[in-house]
């Protein structure tokens, strides 16, 4: 439903509502300068469901399609494993949709749902409302340091989040500055170099979970008992420590550990990586 107010009293046109915005604008033109469009609450969308689960690369290909229909800034919301939902997003002040009115948006987004229903798998589609704030649209590359939005709305009002925010944003920085480009090949390298992984440093004062002492780096290396892996140029070379309450005499990608039973399993199986199928979980 679309109403016309007046821009100085912020009060709706009296007996005048649409419900196209196709008429609404027909009357705003007639009422000429001083009103504004303003449109309902909830946003025009339509859900579609898919025959199979979606992975990152199905669901990149859905966007790539459905941003012929709609243009480059289209994009969906994932709202099941095999479901998207498309929303035709509104102005958060006027409720006033962004881009195409509504019977455009809904016509664009069924054609590519009925042109593309075998390539993609689309096996059903759904109208519907949805309610909710399109949000902020920030600039960071005029303000990359975020102040505009610390300066606005509650946030203006807590200068002690300000400098928490500001603390660890620099922290940060300094992390990814050394530990980035030529400065990560250099620290690598003189990792190697310095054969660290076989300097007898002591955990004092530390202990593991079931009450053993943590062992040194040191003891690691004199428990290795197998390699894996062939050097490359460039590779680094590390230690990989299985923890475990019972001795392994050797490790498989096939089981999961003791921990909440099946939860990696499922994990994996969610992933869409099958590399992540080969590898030994890091924990138990």
């Amino acid at each position: 439903m679309f109403r016309v107010i007046n821009s100085k009293t912020g009060r709706v046109v009296p007996n005048e509502k649409f419900h196209t915005q196709v008429e609404a604008e027909a009357f705003l033109s007639k009422k000429g300068s001083g009103f504004e469009l303003r449109g309902g609450y909830l946003a025009r969308a339509t859900a579609l469901l898919f025959e199979k689960r979606l992975d990152n690369n199905s669901l990149g290909n859905i966007l790539d399609v459905l941003r012929t229909y709609l243009g480059d800034d289209a994009g969906f919301t994932r709202t099941a494993e095999n479901e998207i939902t498309v929303i035709n997003f509104c102005d958060d002040k006027t409720k006033v949709p962004f881009g195409f009115h509504d019977e455009d948006f809904m016509d664009k987004v069924l054609s590519f749902a009925e042109i593309n229903k075998a390539e993609l798998g689309i096996s059903e589609t759904g109208k519907l409302w949805t309610e909710g704030e399109y949000g902020e649209t920030h600039e960071w590359a005029k303000d990359n340091k975020g102040d505009t939005l610390l300066s606005e709305g509650i946030l203006r009002r807590r200068p002690d989040l300000h400098a928490w925010l500001r603390d660890r944003r620099d922290a940060f920085e300094k992390l990814i500055e050394n530990y980035s480009g030529e400065k990560l090949v250099a620290a690598e390298r003189s990792a190697i170099s310095s054969n660290i992984f076989h300097q007898s440093g002591t955990q004092s004062g530390r202990a593991n979970l079931r009450g053993r002492a943590i062992p040194r780096v040191s003891e690691w290396n004199d428990q290795i008992k197998a390699q894996y892996g062939t050097p490359r140029e460039g590779s680094s070379s590390v230690v990989g420590v299985h923890f475990s309450p019972e001795v392994q005499n050797t490790l498989s990608g096939a089981f999961y550990g003791k921990g909440l039973k099946g939860a990696e399993a499922s994990r994996v199986g969610r992933s869409g990586d099958p590399r992540l199928a080969n590898l030994i979980a890091t924990s138990d």
